[in-house]
């Protein structure tokens, strides 16, 4: 695994880079408050046999924060961000694999810019149209993170919070464990 950036619209963008150049690319997109890490377990797997390519969207992990988040923090614009990044490392056709905000970019360049190149799209929690409990949830979090005295007490946080997640993690991890491509 490499830690790598590059200028992507105007934005400095960080990367990570798994697995051989040759191989088959799978780009990995996160979610809104979340970052190129989440990744980690999964694109060291997959890696084996293609090449991940897992970016920090604008304002997350190690990437530069918009200038204006109005008019950057939408599916169009990280999709420009995006589109650049696979110009700059001569990606014509790849798979994709995005969680919420993550599948939502995917999904919106699949259906545009992209359609025709993401070969296949793997979406994770997003829906049509978030709800109004998930949209309320949302905003308790982003921009302002919960603030800990010590680490049991994140660690608790973290449990109560994302029982599901975590329980999706494993099911997947057991489903790419027994899953065997058609080749």
């Amino acid at each position: 695994m490499a830690s790598r950036y590059l200028s992507c619209a105007g934005r400095e963008i960080h990367y990570l880079e798994w697995g051989l150049e040759h191989n088959d690319v799978i780009i990995m997109c996160h979610g809104l408050a979340r970052c190129c890490h989440d990744f980690d377990a999964l694109a060291a797997e997959l890696s084996k046999h293609h090449r991940c390519i897992v970016p920090d969207m604008i304002g997350r992990g190690l990437s530069e924060w918009a200038h204006n988040a109005t008019e950057e923090y939408c599916y169009e614009n990280m999709g420009i961000v995006i589109l650049d990044l696979l110009l700059q490392l001569r990606i014509e056709k790849m798979k994709w694999i995005g969680t919420s905000m993550g599948a939502g970019i995917g999904l919106y360049l699949a259906s545009t810019h992209l359609r025709g190149r993401i070969t296949d799209l793997v979406m994770n929690d997003m829906s049509p149209a978030p709800s109004p409990f998930s949209m309320q949830r949302i905003r308790t979090y982003v921009g302002s993170p919960p603030q800990f005295q010590t680490f049991l007490q994140f660690e608790q946080w973290i449990r109560t919070n994302y029982k599901v997640v975590l329980l999706c993690m494993i099911l997947f991890m057991v489903f790419l464990a027994i899953w065997q491509p058609v080749r």
